[in-house]
């Protein structure tokens, strides 16, 4: 029964795993398919109907998405030159040092590969973040359109150090560090990093 109410609470989009769903939706509608139970062969059917239709969509999405899985070395070295200078790791800091969060859609860019090795990539969406947010860099772009949590506010506090809000549940003490293709990237000086 769980398997049959998830074909139809499943959340499908840009929140829901479909991939990982993707390979037991199909096996349970094989197994729908090919049961002699008229009910299981009916639901087996509405599934296949619901994922026929779906298909129209899919084609007219799908090539907007292309680029995305597209390996573009110019752009990955572009990312890289910019960020190697000021994003350094260091094996013998806290691990959140040698983070860095990622603030909008679609969270984790395809250049991000031109990070320096053993830096870890996080996103931050959905409820509010523990306070401080640890994560010593932050990559974030502050148009507003880029935003699913809130309207963003950047206020220049000094010479080098900006705060950013988002409503009541986000409020961080940045230093900028250099702009990139993807956004601009900052220091989380409430991080407390050594060198920070």
């Amino acid at each position: 029964m769980r398997a049959v109410s998830s074909l139809f609470t499943y959340l499908f989009g840009n929140w829901g795993d479909y991939r990982v769903f993707s390979a037991h939706l199909l096996l349970t509608t094989l197994l729908l398919a090919s049961s002699r139970a008229p009910m299981a062969i009916g639901l087996g059917a509405v599934a296949v109907i619901a994922h026929l239709a779906s298909v129209g969509p899919f084609i007219e999405v799908f090539p907007a998405l292309a680029p995305s899985y597209l390996y573009n070395k110019v752009h990955i070295t572009a990312f890289r030159v910019a960020t190697r200078p000021v994003i350094v790791f260091d094996a013998r800091q806290d691990p959140w040092c040698n983070t860095l969060v990622s603030a909008n859609d679609p969270y984790f860019y395809r250049y991000m590969i031109g990070l320096p090795p053993g830096i870890g990539v996080t996103m931050l969406f959905g409820s509010q973040p523990n306070r401080p947010l640890r994560s010593r860099y932050v990559l974030l772009d502050p148009d507003p359109d880029r935003w699913s949590m809130g309207t963003p506010t950047l206020t220049t506090v000094g010479p080098e150090r900006v705060r950013l809000t988002v409503g009541d549940w986000l409020s961080l003490d940045l230093k900028p560090l250099v702009p990139t293709s993807i956004g601009q990237l900052y220091e989380n000086l409430d991080a407390r990093c050594p060198g920070g």
